[in-house]
């Protein structure tokens, strides 16, 4: 398969397009076929050979432990390697992606994750403001 890897030479690291081997999944893992993934800020800190985090795509092997997937589920998550024909990630670190999203809008947990804390965190200070009314309002 064609995976994205660093090799190191004298001046620091070079992005290269490779063949590597087939991957195999551990007992919990899960083999996903890469349909979307992103780049993050965790990847440019990362010293593994196969940079990428955040994937999405479809199941097309289980480890012999795995309970919540199976072959051709769609789903979404942090795994290794994601900048790849496929990709291994821990079978706690995937979850289904609903029907109604696309897989472009799903690559990106992490992004996705901030902003929705974002809104959770706005919508908590909407009802403290409201709740508290304008004395709240001033002292913060």
């Amino acid at each position: 398969m064609k995976a994205a890897v660093y090799t190191k030479t004298k001046s620091g690291k070079l992005l290269e397009i490779k063949d590597v081997e087939q991957l195999v999944p551990k007992d919990h893992e899960v083999v996903i076929r890469v349909r979307a993934a992103s780049v993050n800020p965790l990847d440019w800190r990362m010293k593994r050979r196969r940079p990428g985090a955040d994937v999405a795509g479809e199941v097309v092997a289980v480890g012999e432990r795995v309970t919540q997937f199976k072959s051709g589920d769609a789903v979404f998550g942090i795994g290794k390697g994601a900048f790849a024909e496929f990709a291994c990630a821990p079978e706690t670190g995937l979850v289904l992606k609903p029907d109604s999203v696309s897989f472009e809008p799903s690559g990106p947990p992490y992004f996705y994750l901030m902003r929705m804390e974002h809104l959770s965190y706005s919508r908590r200070a909407s009802t403290t403001m409201k709740t508290a009314g304008p004395s709240m309002a001033s002292a913060t």
